[in-house]
């Protein structure tokens, strides 16, 4: 459908011809980008609800921790939650909100996406267990180490003011929701927050 209604505007009302190369380009460029804002969009809702059930203040008690623990845990984190690059965003600015060390955030953003239960499975049935141990500690030495050497290039300063609460109790915490309509306001909000921060660089990126 969004193909469909990228080829329509382009074609149809802005009248390039179905041969034009500008016009093909220009026909992708909208269908990629709304494509991304929506999956982004619904992603970080459903990751917002999520998060409303999460244990966030032993969470940011365990990140929180000084030297190789911090590291650690939050590339642990990464590796036992199912979310991918696209989803593991909303956690990491969730993260920063919270004042958590940005080399620790880091170690949490690049595992993640690279390690997770099902995947490992998979892996140990196609490859062998032996395989799939050396793949979990390959992952999680990679975000370790990664985390460590960004967490001393000291980058805090180029993070958007907006992120920087650290002192902010609103931010991260565990906040009471009633009911399933408080979540679901909660991940939309959150969702909308994140949205309207990063859609410039969407666009840019497509």
């Amino acid at each position: 459908m969004l193909l469909k209604f990228a080829d329509w505007l382009v074609f149809e009302i802005f009248k390039f011809s179905n041969e034009s190369l500008i016009g093909k380009a220009l026909s992708f460029f909208i269908y990629d980008t709304v494509k991304i804002l929506l999956l982004l969009f619904v992603l970080i809702f459903l990751i917002g609800v999520i998060r409303s059930y999460l244990p966030q203040s032993t969470l940011r008690k365990w990140l929180n921790k000084t030297g190789i623990k911090a590291y650690f845990f939050a590339a642990l984190f990464g590796a036992v939650t199912p979310f991918c690059s696209c989803s593991s965003i909303p956690i990491f600015i969730g993260m920063i909100e919270a004042g958590i060390p940005l080399g620790v955030v880091f170690s949490f953003l690049i595992t993640s996406p690279i390690l997770n239960e099902y995947l490992v499975v998979l892996m140990a049935g196609q490859f062998g267990l032996t395989i799939a141990v050396l793949y979990v500690i390959s992952g999680m030495t990679i975000g370790i180490v990664s985390g460590i050497i960004l967490g001393k290039m000291k980058l805090e300063k180029y993070i958007n003011d907006d992120l920087v609460t650290a002192d902010n109790e609103n931010s991260f915490n565990d906040t009471e929701y009633p009911d399933i309509m408080s979540r679901i306001k909660y991940g939309y909000n959150e969702s909308m927050s994140i949205t309207k921060k990063i859609w410039m660089w969407v666009v840019i990126g497509v």
